[in-house]
């Protein structure tokens, strides 16, 4: 069985359409269990929102990912994008030194 992704489980849990379109069949519709955008991994496995946490090598792939996207924004050479970029180099770090 696949995971629901982060998107579909947090629209179940926080209720954001009117009628419940996961596997949960509405019974967890609305139950706001998890703060809204929180981590689904810490939910009981069999539960049908459940969603592992990320590897550190998925992070790192969103990370770098994100980085490239970064640099080649619209409005590169500002400040705030210079400030981004220090954010996603010192999250990348972080990462690979706790994968280590």
């Amino acid at each position: 069985m696949r995971y629901l992704s982060q998107f579909a489980a947090n629209r179940c849990e926080q209720a954001k359409e009117l009628v419940c379109r996961c596997r949960c069949g509405g019974l967890l519709h609305g139950a706001k269990r998890i703060a809204d955008g929180g981590d689904f991994s810490q939910l009981p496995d069999d539960d049908p929102h459940y969603r592992p946490s990320l590897t550190p090598k998925q992070a790192l792939k969103m990370l770098r990912r994100a980085y490239s996207s970064v640099q080649m924004g619209p409005g590169w050479g500002t400040d705030a994008w210079h400030e981004s970029l220090r954010i996603l180099a010192a999250a990348q770090k972080k990462v690979q030194e706790s994968s280590k």
